[in-house]
């Protein structure tokens, strides 16, 4: 099973735009268009 497979991000309001940020939830991270990872962190209030 492939975990790492992202979820493409869509920004939008009256228009839908590609932002171009994929979300690997898996490893907690988001890679953005320029291929720079950002890891995302939790909060202790999301613990439990």
């Amino acid at each position: 099973m492939d975990h790492s497979a992202g979820v493409d991000v869509v920004l939008g309001m009256d228009f839908m735009v590609p932002a171009g940020i994929r979300l690997d939830l898996f490893h907690g991270t988001a890679r953005l268009p320029d291929e720079d990872m950002v890891p995302l962190l939790k909060s202790k209030e999301s613990e439990e």
